[in-house]
């Protein structure tokens, strides 16, 4: 169960300035590569950012976990604007040959051995350059392209789920490939759900969390040449998994963050910590507590790090190899 605070659909009432600051952005970068009129979004273009400078005047105690209830004016000055889908690039076909790199079987069991070596309640395995060159252009320029980001993070970050848009054959095949690559990894585990996020560069990630899947696979897709910690940036991965007694909303609800807290420094907050770089996948056990790494990305939108997310598998799948 997904905390109810951190994704809200835009009916005229509730929005975040994070949320208008982007889609302002957005639409400037689709624009600037002509793929949208600039004189006829520049009017848009003003009213997202006035709107959003208006909530920013706002006292501090005036938001809920820092989503904004418009007044009437500001609702009806965003109109169609909040959510609309400007642009959508035209899904992704699947490339005719591997949207991944080739790797020898040998190697690849290899590194699924290392996935399973020496884990302590879990497993983590880190892989560089995953995709082939054209299929990473492709995912990186159909998020940036496409107005997908409905999903309203109140950490101060957006997302898009499968049935948000984000979609394609390409997506797809990647996860296809990624099981066929990881057989024992992935064994009977399907892909049940995918998402991109977005972050804003002057604010934070994700905190610690564990998700409803047995294998979590994350895939980086900003260019290395946006980010200014190329140290920090990725993901903490902790060695902890949530007490058997816990729901979901317990281990992945934002109001839970001390009771989570308090558990992981109870193990001395055990865990590995993978920097930021493109094209790196994270392949790891997702009932293992997770959260962003400290970043500092460059501003603006084609800057901002950018995530991509595959659960496959239920948590009640056995995670010991077979």
């Amino acid at each position: 169960m997904e905390d109810p605070r951190n994704k809200f659909e835009f009916g005229g009432k509730l929005t975040a300035m994070h949320k208008l600051y982007q889609d302002a952005e957005q639409l400037e970068h689709l624009a600037k590569v002509g793929l949208i009129p600039r004189q006829e979004f520049e009017p848009h273009i003003a009213v997202l950012r006035g709107v959003a400078s208006e909530l920013a005047a706002r006292p501090q105690n005036s938001s809920y976990y820092g989503l904004h209830a418009l007044a009437p004016r500001q609702s009806r000055l965003l109109g169609g604007l909040h959510n609309r889908n400007v642009h959508h690039q035209a899904a992704l076909a699947m490339l005719p040959q591997s949207a991944v790199k080739y790797r020898s079987r040998s190697e690849l069991a290899r590194l699924e051995e290392k996935y399973y070596a020496g884990a302590t309640q879990g497993e983590v395995l880190v892989l560089d350059d995953f995709l082939q060159p054209e299929a990473l252009e492709r995912l990186h320029n159909f998020v940036l392209n496409s107005t997908l980001w409905t999903a309203i993070k109140t950490d101060g970050y957006l997302g898009s789920y499968l049935p948000d848009g984000f979609s394609s054959p390409l997506l797809f095949q990647v996860a296809t490939e990624l099981r066929e690559m990881f057989p024992t990894i992935f064994r009977q585990h399907h892909l049940h759900l995918a998402w991109a996020y977005k972050y804003n560069s002057s604010l934070s990630g994700i905190g610690a969390h564990a998700d409803p899947a047995a294998v979590n696979v994350n895939l980086w897709l900003t260019p290395d040449a946006s980010n200014l910690d190329p140290d920090r940036g990725g993901l903490v991965v902790y060695r902890v998994v949530p007490p058997s007694d816990w729901n979901e909303y317990q281990y992945n609800a934002y109001d839970n963050d001390s009771h989570i807290e308090n558990l992981l420094s109870k193990h001395k907050w055990r865990n590995i910590t993978i920097p930021y770089k493109a094209n790196r996948i994270v392949i790891f056990n997702s009932n293992l507590f997770h959260r962003t790494d400290h970043f500092k990305f460059k501003a603006g939108f084609s800057d901002g790090r950018i995530n991509l997310t595959f659960l496959f598998g239920s948590m009640s799948k056995s995670h010991q190899k077979p």
